[in-house]
């Protein structure tokens, strides 16, 4: 079956044409000087990091909790501006400590407020893989033994120690999990660390992910 009418974007978006161009192999494709999409060149990680930030912080406004505004993908799992390095920056940046609860998980730290994706299906919870949410509370349970993590997507969600792995940080993921997603504003870090992973299908993917 092949799908012929787009929904996500308006027609004349500029998202609409660069997926055009892309899926043309038009590299003659102007990507300056447009409304809907803005293409940043930056050369050193450390300043690259930053500029994801700033777009992020800038695209979210002051709605801080509103994270399904935004989402940061890449393709890099190893390199200066990996996946990891992307979601430990923008923690700091979105959600630094002031004092809130938190719970160390392996070799990673959760805090309230934080944005995670679920990794497994758990159709008992009403949780499948690729779900994001908000951590909303970290408390103790009645016997003062287990920490519950509770998560917040659609509904409220209770997560014990035996569910403690099921989660990751969720500011930055990879353009596979943002298969069958949208947000109103992604930012694609492309770097040349991890060009070979760079296929046009992939690129195509995480740009119309995008609804503005």
């Amino acid at each position: 079956m092949k799908f012929n009418e787009v929904y996500r974007q308006e027609a004349g978006n500029d998202i609409l044409e660069l997926s055009y161009a892309i899926e043309k192999d038009n590299f003659e494709y102007n990507l300056f000087d447009k409304k809907d999409v803005k293409f940043v060149a930056e050369t050193d990680p450390q300043e690259l990091l930053k500029t994801v930030g700033d777009l992020y912080q800038k695209l979210i406004g002051k709605q801080q909790e509103y994270y399904n505004a935004v989402q940061v993908v890449s393709r890099c799992i190893m390199g200066p501006v990996d996946i990891n390095t992307l979601n430990t920056y923008l923690q700091d940046r979105l959600n630094r400590s002031y004092g809130q609860k938190e719970i160390k998980i392996g070799y990673c730290l959760f805090r309230v407020n934080e944005k995670v994706m679920q990794l497994k299906n758990r159709p008992e919870l009403e949780i499948y893989n690729g779900d994001v949410g908000v951590i909303i509370d970290i408390r103790k349970d009645k016997n003062l033994n287990d920490v519950i993590i509770l998560v917040k997507y659609d509904h409220v969600v209770e997560y014990n120690k035996e569910l403690y792995y099921d989660i990751i940080l969720a500011y930055a993921y990879s353009v596979h999990k943002l298969q069958g997603s949208e947000y109103n504003n992604i930012i694609f870090v492309i770097t040349r660390s991890f060009w070979i992973m760079l296929k046009r299908n992939l690129i195509y993917t995480a740009i119309t992910r995008a609804k503005m």
